[in-house]
């Protein structure tokens, strides 16, 4: 199924896009004119707005007030899908976590749907649950690059690098310049004692960002330990002025305590 995703990650823009594929969503004067209005799409539409506006809590009552005027399945499920996107927003994960799962029993193969509930079990700390969800959204658009990397981000954090690479692999097969996948690889390969391979990883991805702080300790750890010495301090010398908890992580590898 290939959904109405728009390029980025964040969960307002895939949400904004989404409901602009809903008929009647159009946001043009002109189109406007022949568009359909009612009371459901009205509230959709000031929720949308209030979300690019970042103002989540106006946008959870537009959208609680989309889903009570919905007279079709449609509306509903989109409304659920805003209310768990604004409760994520305003720090309310039990809110969230319910919308998406009502939007889910709507329709279980929407894979931004899928991807958005994964982003949300990842960040409050349930990997495993959250694989389940890349890989459906994965599996329901094999194009899904985002969903192939938090996949491979979350099965590194369950300790899986062989999965994590694999899922990575795919993400590249898709895109071969995705920064996040070439991340997500070479952290699997250094993890796989895959050094080599890991280094060069890390290195194509400052080519394009040469302030990318995971790459740069990623690639000053792979030097460490290929026993390059001398280039993980140079490296530790970049990182100190990007991230300090991280250069200082590649310091005690550097210069363990005796």
């Amino acid at each position: 199924m290939i959904g109405c995703r728009t390029g980025s990650r964040t969960l307002t823009a895939l949400l904004v896009a989404c409901l602009l594929a809903i008929p009647g969503m159009a946001r043009s004067e002109d189109d406007q004119k022949f568009a359909s209005r009612t009371p459901a799409l009205d509230e959709l539409k000031f929720g949308l707005g209030a979300m690019e506006a970042a103002e989540y809590e106006q946008a959870f009552v537009h959208f609680e007030r989309a889903k009570e005027y919905a007279t079709n399945s449609e509306i509903r499920f989109q409304a659920d899908f805003g209310l768990a996107t604004a409760a994520t927003a305003l720090g309310r994960p039990s809110e969230a976590e319910a919308a998406f799962e009502r939007a889910i029993a709507a329709r279980p193969d929407h894979v931004e749907v899928l991807y958005s509930y994964g982003l949300l079990l990842k960040q409050t700390n349930r990997p495993d649950r959250a694989a389940s969800f890349f890989a459906r959204a994965a599996v329901n658009d094999p194009t899904f690059v985002e969903a192939y990397v938090e996949l491979g981000v979350v099965y590194a954090r369950l300790g899986r690098h062989a999965d994590s690479a694999a899922a990575c692999q795919r993400a590249l097969a898709v895109d071969q310049e995705s920064a996040g996948a070439l991340l997500c690889l070479g952290v699997a390969s250094y993890h796989l004692g895959q050094y080599a391979g890991a280094q060069q990883l890390f290195e194509a991805v400052l080519e394009t960002d040469i302030n990318n702080a995971r790459a740069r300790y990623g690639l000053g750890l792979s030097r460490l330990y290929q026993e390059d010495r001398n280039g993980a301090i140079q490296e530790y010398a970049v990182l100190k002025e990007l991230d300090a908890e991280l250069a200082r992580d590649l310091y005690q590898a550097i210069f363990p305590a005796q």
